[in-house]
């Protein structure tokens, strides 16, 4: 339930055949008054009930109640709704809390708990009801439990408010377990119990656990001026807040700490004693110390407050606090430093420090020192003392001075910290002493200064790469040492700095110290173009302290130029021409930049008519523009005339011209002389390529083209061609361009051939070979060309894996069951592959067993196959996991190139099929009678009967009474069990007297295991163990006269009747007969227990009287017997009688002092006789005589 007071609560009363109507009332009236209680608590309630069904019946009265506000109008709506309720017939009146939970489960409203009020256990569930209708089986409780679970799912907790009226004894005991597994097993908490009478008292307290609370919070000190001693004031002082929901009243401090003074309250935020929710109130009170709290050196006690809500009991809240008292003494030193006035934080400075000793303590203080053991600090010189030197009364304080003179090192560290330490000594204990540290900042003035120089080298003429030579002075011109020293120019290509001897340490210069440093620098053509060279170089270095400083300092150096161009022009026949008309000249010029400077406006003239448009090539940098040393080449064609093949030489000249960057433009000229040669020449190309849709698989075919061209001057005669591939078809030409065999110049012949291919050209991954043409010239010897042809064959190596498993026929998906895999492996490539392997990495797996290869082991021409298998043993871990899941490799070698593969997993499901098995048995220890207090042995076997292993094994029985179980020995982790492994338990139970009279005992065992999916598993067995009882009884009856008895007519016979119950069972009823006339009713004592009952052994005591008759004294006794019945809990009554016989004798009259009277002679003897007779017997004797019947 959520942890606030604004609470939506549904309330289910239950309206079932066992709540007396004298109850309902209460019920009502109850439910009313607690609406009542809580007016104006933020709290809504809804009003559900049940019997068989929820609502309890069909009726417009009993359907729910939505929530209702509890102000004046909630409460007399729900006042009139719980009055109207009605009882169903009293053949629906079964409890149903299935339904009860389910109808609250459905409204169309939430709620944040439920409070299902009921007065028995569950008799039915479902809808239309069912179940025993008199008792609770399983069936019924655990449809409530679900029913239950699903309301807490949506967010509502279960409250059961058990009404114990109508339960008492063992139902009681099992009313309490049944609504504990509904809601919860703490009793007041997850659920109540108690009569119809305290219903009211114990809703409102659940709603109060939520909405009313109180804080308290409690300080102390000592009053200012104490040091804790004996008469000291100790000051209290108490923060009250109202913490809940619900406004308190009556709200009330108490401290039971003897001698502490009345509490006082300071103001309440309204009347006295009153705390809205979120209102505070504060108090205080003062205690003195004694001579007993010093001892002990503290005070400690506990304050409560308590506040009574608008309903309910008052709550409450306690806080306790501990001062300590213990005198105490102590001192203090505060420590300041500064510069001399003037000083600047150089080394030879003053730094002026101060000293302030106070004691802080309760008591005084004496020989009071001060030490600084900074090394080259002054003599410390103290002030005036407040009364004695070396003494301080609490509170007072004494100055003292000192100073010191600052160090280069102190310079660069920036501060000066040093720590002065004080001692005094109080009255009694050992000294006390207090330090301080100071830290005295020393202003730093970091600065670094260079100068830097340069200049060409003595022989350097102001050329690319000539040599500057740089010169650097790095001076330290601050007051601190700099470290990391460094110097640094980004003028591209400058040769490292290279320092020369340091003052000191490399990289460090003390302040004043300086540094020199040298570098190179080789002149780059942009030097030389702009005549000097401008850079800056930066050195820095570090400070003890901040950022690094540093500075930097330019140089120019000034170069002079010399600016000159360069003409090379050559030509040659264009490629293939012969020198005849028509034919062209190639000629290529190259200009060079021979001076120091770039030229720009760079330019080429020929005059020689018909000579094509010169045309330059790639230029070094931008067109038109040369840096010294840079070149670019050009080119043009000219066209021979018969004229130039006539003179057999042509003869021309070209010029060049570039602009410096200042000055006049430079120039150049070159002259070039062409002969014409004879050049007979022929040419071939020779191509191939797979033919169209071929893929490069043996069997395709590869065409070739052969192209012939004269490419000489004059006529080729016997033009031929040849091809030694072994395997080519022969060589077929085409159309010649006039005569078979004759090509002039420029003219060109094409010839086509084919070639099947072979594996081992596809293994190879080309076909190679080379053909050759001849042909002859007018004169001279013949001409030929060749042309090799690489035809190249794709070669696309792939190899297949396919696996498959399954278990084998017959497999139950258990330990040791065995799945086969099968494998095969394809060439699914081109080429031939070798080294053909498969590997699978499952650990357990078999041997892999290939069947016959298509040729030679582990070799796989394209297309062919190989299979192979392998078998594997589950074990317990595949069963648990579901599943095996494993990889199979395959690899083969190609001709060339890396290692081909292909892999394939299989994942192979394992069912599961977890199960548990309970077998529960139970008999009477060897020896027992079947009386109460005798042992009944139970024992327990769980077996996993699935196929996967079980963890967190419970084994729970519900007997109450029962022993806890105890296992055996595990067959390995506690509470685990595989498959098929069983763990067994013991547990004792004593019997009762209800075991004895029902003659039976009979429970349930419940084992449940979690298997490593899915829901657990569980089973139950139940087990009756026969009590063999004995039912019998026994009475005893005893009558005597009484003391003063003379055995006359009316004289009163005691009779007394001792009944045992001599059986093991309880006997019920018990009922004593006599059938003696006269007798009076029979009186019993007291009972053991209750009127009418007899427990095994226990015995009831009855008495009877009974007047004598003439007819007894006549018959000289009373003989009558007394019977007893009884009722066992089963079984036929049994019964037992006791005959007692009182004897009665007669007693003679007193003596006679006259004759008697005689009426006639004939019975004077006889009167005489019996006269004799009487007297002699001396009166009339009683003796009582016993016979069993």
């Amino acid at each position: 339930m959520p942890d606030r007071c604004d609470l939506d609560l549904a309330i289910s009363l239950d309206l079932s055949n066992s709540v007396a109507d004298a109850q309902l009332e209460q019920a009502k009236a109850a439910l009313t008054a607690l609406a009542e209680d809580l007016q104006g608590y933020p709290v809504r309630l809804a009003l559900h009930n049940f019997a068989s069904d929820a609502p309890a019946t069909a009726d417009a009265s009993n359907q729910a109640l939505p929530l209702t506000a509890l102000d004046a109008e909630g409460i007399s709506l729900i006042s009139s709704h719980v009055a109207d309720l009605q009882r169903p017939a009293s053949g629906a009146g079964g409890t149903n809390w299935d339904r009860a939970f389910a109808a609250v489960t459905s409204a169309p409203e939430t709620y944040d708990a439920l409070l299902l009020v009921t007065d028995g256990n569950p008799t039915q569930y479902g809808s239309p009801a069912q179940g025993p209708g008199s008792s609770t089986d399983v069936a019924t409780i655990n449809a409530a439990v679900t029913s239950a679970n699903a309301l807490k799912a949506a967010g509502t907790r279960v409250i059961p408010i058990g009404v114990n009226d109508n339960v008492t004894g063992a139902g009681l005991v099992e009313f309490r377990e049944n609504i504990s597994q509904v809601s919860g097993t703490v009793e007041g908490s997850d659920y109540y119990v108690g009569g119809f009478d305290a219903l009211r008292q114990t809703l409102v307290q659940i709603v109060n656990q939520n909405c009313a609370e109180i804080d308290l919070q409690k300080s102390a000190q000592l009053a200012a001026g104490a040091y804790g001693y004996a008469g000291d004031t100790v000051e209290y002082s108490f923060a009250v807040t109202n913490t809940g929901a619900v406004t308190l009243g009556s709200v009330t401090l108490v401290d039971q700490l003897p001698g502490l003074s009345e509490i006082t309250f300071g103001q309440w935020p309204a009347a006295a004693g009153v705390l809205a929710p979120g209102e505070s109130v504060s108090a205080t009170a003062t205690y003195v110390l004694t001579s007993e709290d010093i001892a002990r050196g503290y005070v400690e006690n506990t304050a409560s407050v308590t506040g009574t809500p608008p309903a309910g009991d008052p709550v409450a809240d306690d806080d306790d606090e501990t001062v300590p008292v213990n005198p105490s003494s102590s001192i203090s030193l505060t420590k300041t430093g500064a510069l001399s006035e003037g000083a600047t934080g150089a080394a030879g400075d003053l730094v002026s420090y101060q000293f302030t000793v106070t004691n802080t303590g309760a008591v005084p203080l004496t020989s009071v020192s001060l030490t600084d053991e900074m090394p080259g600090l002054s003599e410390i010189e103290f002030g005036s003392w407040p009364s004695q030197p070396g003494t301080l009364a609490p509170g007072e304080s004494v100055n003292a001075t000192a100073t010191y003179v600052l160090t280069a090192t102190d310079v660069d560290a920036g501060l000066v910290d040093n720590i002065a330490s004080v001692t005094g000594n109080p009255p009694s204990g050992p000294p006390v002493e207090d330090e301080d540290e100071d830290e005295q900042p020393l202003p730093q003035t970091p600065s670094i200064e260079l100068v830097k120089t340069a200049a060409l080298a003595a022989d350097a003429t102001g050329r690319v790469g000539d040599v500057v030579t740089y010169s650097f002075l790095v001076t330290n011109a601050g007051n601190v040492t700099l470290r990391d020293v460094t110097v640094t120019d980004q003028l591209p290509g400058l040769s490292a700095i290279v320092f020369g001897p340091w003052p000191a340490q490399q990289g460090v210069l003390a302040a004043g110290e300086s540094v020199t440093a040298t570098a190179t620098y080789s002149l780059t053509q942009a030097d030389v173009d702009a005549g000097r060279v401008d850079n800056t170089a930066t050195t820095t270095g570090t400070p003890p302290q901040g950022p690094s400083v540093s500075d930097e300092d330019d140089e120019t150096v000034t170069i002079s130029p010399t600016p000159a161009i360069e003409l090379v022009k050559t030509g040659n026949l264009a490629a293939g021409a012969a020198g005849v008309a028509g034919d062209r000249i190639e000629y290529a010029f190259t200009v060079t930049n021979v001076g120091n400077t770039t030229l720009t406006g760079v330019t080429i003239a020929d005059e020689l008519p018909g000579l094509s448009e010169i045309v330059f090539s790639q230029w070094p940098a931008q067109a038109g523009v040369l840096a010294p040393g840079e070149s670019v080449e050009a080119r043009a064609t000219y066209a021979l005339t018969q004229a130039d093949v006539d003179a057999g030489v042509v003869n021309n000249h070209a010029t060049s011209t570039g602009t410096p960057p200042s000055g006049p433009p430079v120039q150049d000229e070159d002259e070039d002389e062409q002969p014409l040669p004879q050049l007979p020449q022929l040419t071939l190309v020779k191509s191939g390529s797979l033919a169209e849709e071929s893929t490069g698989v043996a069997g395709d075919l590869v065409e070739y083209t052969f192209e012939i061209t004269n490419v000489g001057n004059v006529t080729l005669t016997a033009v031929d061609l040849t091809d030694e591939l072994p395997g080519l078809s022969a060589i077929t030409f085409g159309e010649w361009p006039s005569l078979e065999r004759v090509l002039a110049p420029e003219e060109s012949v094409v010839a086509t051939a084919t070639y099947t291919l072979t594996q081992a050209d596809v293994d190879a991954g080309q076909v190679d070979n080379t053909a050759s043409a001849t042909g002859t010239p007018p004169s001279g010897p013949p001409v030929n060309d060749e042309d090799d042809e690489t035809v190249p064959v794709p070669q696309g190596p792939r190899i297949d894996l396919i696996k498959t498993g399954a278990l084998e026929q017959g497999a139950a998906s258990g330990v040791g069951d065995q799945i086969r895999y099968s494998f095969t492996i394809t060439n699914a490539g081109n080429v031939t592959l070798s080294g053909v392997e498969l590997h699978d990495s499952l650990p357990g797996l078999s041997q892999i067993v290939f069947d016959a290869w298509p040729a030679e082991a582990g070799v796989l021409a394209p297309a062919e196959s190989v299979t192979a298998s392998a078998t594997y043993t589950l074990t317990q871990a595949d069963v648990d996991a579901g599943q095996v899941h494993n990889t199979a490799t395959t690899t083969g070698n190609p001709p060339s190139g890396p290692p081909v593969d292909d892999e394939d997993e299989h994942e192979q499901p394992v069912p599961h099929v977890p199960a548990i098995d309970l077998v529960k048995t139970g008999a009477l220890e060897a020896g027992a009678t079947g009386t109460a207090g005798d042992l009944v042995i139970y024992t327990f076997l769980v077996t996993n009967t699935g196929n996967v292993t079980l963890d967190g094994i419970v084994l729970t029985d519900e007997l109450p009474g029962l022993s806890a179980i105890t296992f055996g020995e595990w067959p390995g982790a506690a509470g685990s069990l595989a498959s098929g492994e069983s763990v067994s338990a013991t547990a004792t139970y004593p019997l009762t007297q209800a075991d004895v009279d029902a003659a039976r005992v009979d429970n349930t065992a419940t084992v449940t295991g979690l298997p490593p999916q899915g829901d657990p598993v569980s089973d139950v067995d139940d087990e009756t163990v026969p009590v063999e009882a004995v039912s019998a009884i026994q009475i005893v009856k005893t009558g005597g006269l009484g003391s003063d008895a003379t055995g006359k007519v009316g004289d009163l016979v005691t009779f007394t009747f001792t009944v045992t119950n001599t059986g093991s069972t309880t006997l019920r009823d018990v009922v004593i007969t006599d059938e003696l006339p006269g007798l009076t009713a029979i009186t019993y004592g007291q009972w053991p227990l209750s009127p009418g009952t007899l427990a095994p052994g226990e015995s009831v005591v009855a008495t009877a009287t009974y007047a004598l008759t003439k007819e007894d004294i006549n018959a000289g006794e009373v003989n009558n017997t007394a019977t007893v019945t009884a009722v066992p809990p089963q079984g036929p009554n049994v019964t037992d009688d006791d005959t007692t016989r009182v004897e009665i004798t007669p007693t003679p009259s007193p003596k006679a002092t006259e004759p008697l009277p005689s009426t006639g002679a004939a019975n004077t003897v006889g009167l005489a006789l019996v006269a004799l007779t009487a007297l002699a017997l001396g009166g009339t004797a009683l003796r009582l005589r016993k016979a069993r019947a």
